[in-house]
């Protein structure tokens, strides 16, 4: 069955400074993200990487899914520049405060409430005060500075009261993705594309364990969207990654909730207000440089390097290094200022970065809708491998009263829709998974789309989350053999792939690795036998698909008759397909067709056999999709047979049922409801 959901160490560290070489890591020619962590950790005190968000722009930058530094910088300055000229010209003119709508994502493998990575409520909402302190310069706040460049940032941070399908929400998100810690690549292609909230409309905040390459550090954010920079992309990343990650136990304050999971010292919430200071833009104060890098706000004294601990009155490049300020390296309880230069930073990327703008009309901290009469299709399961799908849905109640009846439309493609009157008794956020009818599959591929309607004989109040359209699955297809075409990218080294049956897990064919540079077609053909389930299963060892970051790469599995099974080349580790072969059988298979027939079919499991033997015996034999046997029994010839044949235990789907009389063989298909 395949899903389809429509619906982050305790550490004593030593105070001292230290930088990490920023030098950029490859291999063969790509920015090497495990090699720099593994670099960071060697500079960190007890291997903590303070922050990954230089590293992780510079990979998007290798992978051209963001400008260059010097680039946005010659972007952003201007506007930058533009902003402070209008404020100094009316400077007594009152400014409006932006407030950004924030969900965080508690990412957790199962973990009781309030235990391991599934941090309490009060953790989380510990965190979002401490921003609204830092950002706004809180008087009597641990945020509060009287430093003559100290910035009131004018920038608030909400938890969202509304989700994506116009529910009411407290702005958290917990989610089970049933994995014990996360590397980079799985953060990347997996943890944020798959629970992103519409970047458009919220900050997207994750706090996860973190394992791998990512051992030891707290957190890093993706740089603001540019646009308007010829012949470069406009995105600083995909929508789909856009947000700040946090190791779990370096979001929050002990300060405020201290029964909360947390590691010293960085346990105030200050690594979180230093990523979010990426989010809009800012660099680290020391420029990721010795002195003489700048980090392009004129208010920040030059740095050689980053400051652990908190070093007062430590001086570099001929002036105190301004340790206090959130965008060094520095303990929690050091840091409480943002310049006037970095605040000038923050609004402009507000005003001009497209996704960063759209925060500031977003209304999902406000507005929630209407409770009354609502129900929700949440998620659907199809089957992604056969010829008949029996599909299930979740139903929702999100009405405030209980909800006792609903009618589900339901539809393949744009064929006519089917309808399943449900009663029950849901009360508000309430569930129940719905089997629908098993539905027949022609060959090809397939959409699934379910719709709720008239709750409680009514009108649904908010129809925004009534329907859910599955992505594109696979059924079955009438071929012999299936092609595998793969066009490598630049680095055929990484790739692998493999092809396997899944009824007893034989793989029937691999390839790969291949040859960097040598974008030369791979051809294969596997044949296949009907009845059978396949899957083929392609791989990066690099975690960033064949295409299209470095050379536009794909793969295309078709049918011998040329029909297109599935083509991609986008994807992060792995990408999977699967597909039945249902050979539509010839007529040379169906000797005596006349004299062998099958009623009524479909059927419940309990038919009719009708057949004429010519030899002294014959066995009937009923097969699954997958070739089993589940029923077989051989008859003697005592003239015409018409006699009922019963399948026990059978679950619904298409069968084949075969009668051998003599060197005759003669197969049908029937369909159990």
């Amino acid at each position: 069955m395949k899903r389809i959901l429509l619906t982050f160490l305790a550490l004593s560290l030593t105070i001292t400074s230290f930088s990490q070489d920023k030098k950029v890591k490859t291999n063969k020619g790509k920015f090497d993200f495990s090699a720099a962590m593994e670099q960071a950790r060697s500079f960190g005190p007890s291997g903590v990487v303070r922050c990954a968000s230089t590293e992780y722009n510079k990979q998007l930058q290798g992978k051209k899914q963001a400008v260059s530094d010097q680039e946005f910088e010659n972007w952003l300055a201007p506007k930058v520049a533009a902003l402070k000229a209008k404020r100094a010209a009316n400077p007594n003119q009152p400014n409006a405060v932006i407030t950004i709508p924030v969900v965080v994502h508690v990412i957790h493998n199962g973990d009781a409430y309030g235990t391991g990575e599934n941090i309490r409520d009060e953790q989380v909402l510990s965190q979002i005060q401490v921003m609204n302190e830092d950002f706004r310069r809180m008087l009597g706040t641990p945020g509060y500075n009287n430093h003559p460049d100290g910035a009131d940032v004018e920038i608030e941070f909400c938890m969202a009261v509304v989700d994506p399908n116009g529910n009411p929400t407290n702005g958290i998100d917990r989610v089970n993705l049933g994995v014990a810690s996360w590397d980079q690549s799985g953060v990347e292609g997996n943890l944020k594309p798959n629970t992103s909230w519409d970047p458009n409309s919220y900050l997207n905040v994750w706090t996860a364990r973190f394992g791998g390459d990512l051992n030891g550090v707290l957190g890093y954010a993706q740089f603001p969207s540019s646009s308007g920079l010829a012949g470069m992309p406009a995105n600083g990343g995909a929508a789909g990654t856009d947000g700040v990650i946090m190791a779990f136990n370096a979001f929050g304050s002990s300060t405020i909730y201290p029964a909360g999971s947390y590691a010293v010292p960085y346990d105030k919430g200050r690594t979180t207000t230093h990523e979010i200071g990426h989010w809009l833009g800012l660099r680290h104060i020391w420029g990721d440089g010795a002195c003489g890098v700048d980090d392009f706000c004129a208010d920040t004294p030059e740095s050689d390097a980053s400051n652990g601990g908190c070093p007062t009155g430590h001086v570099s490049c001929g002036t105190v290094d301004m340790i206090e300020n959130y965008m060094d390296y520095t303990n929690d309880t050091c840091m409480n200022i943002f310049t006037n230069d970095q605040k000038a930073r923050m609004l402009t990327v507000m005003d001009v970065s497209p996704r960063r703008a759209s925060l500031k009309t977003s209304s999902v901290c406000f507005s929630a809708v209407p409770l009354d009469g609502q129900c929700q299709i949440e998620d659907l399961n199809i089957a992604n491998c056969g010829t008949t799908m029996a599909p299930i849905v979740r139903l929702t109640n999100r009405g405030t009263t209980t909800l006792t009846s609903a009618t589900i439309s339901y539809r393949i493609d744009a064929n006519p829709s089917a309808t399943y009157n449900w009663t029950g008794s849901l009360a508000q956020n309430a569930s129940a998974l719905i089997n629908l009818p098993s539905i027949s599959l022609t060959a090809g591929t397939h959409t699934f789309t379910a719709t709720v309607s008239n709750p409680n004989g009514g009108t649904d109040g908010n129809s925004i989350n009534d329907s859910q359209t599955s992505s594109s699955f696979a059924a079955y297809f009438e071929t012999t053999s299936v092609n595998i075409n793969i066009v490598p990218d630049d680095y055929g080294s990484e790739i692998t792939w493999e092809f396997l049956r899944d009824s007893d897990g034989a793989v029937l064919a691999s390839g790969g690795p291949y040859t960097d540079g040598d974008s030369t077609p791979i051809d294969e053909t596997v044949n296949v036998v009907v009845g059978e389930c396949y899957t083929f299963t392609i791989y990066d060892g690099f975690g960033d698909g064949i295409c299209c970051d470095y050379g536009i790469g794909s793969y295309t599995l078709t049918t011998a008759e040329g029909a297109t099974i599935r083509t991609g080349g986008a994807y992060a580790n792995s990408e999977t397909t699967s597909v039945t072969i249902d050979e539509e059988l010839s007529s040379d298979n169906f000797v005596n067709e006349n004299i062998f027939n099958v009623y009524p079919n479909p059927n419940n499991g309990l038919f009719n056999l009708h057949y004429n033997p010519t030899s002294e015996k014959f066995d009937v034999v009923v097969l699954d999709v997958r070739g089993r046997t589940i029923f077989s029994k051989q008859f003697q010839n005592n003239g015409v047979f018409n006699e009922s044949i019963q399948l026990n235990n059978v679950q619904s789907g298409v069968y084949l049922i075969t009668v051998q009389d003599g060197n005759t063989k003669t197969t049908k298909k029937i369909i159990i409801k």
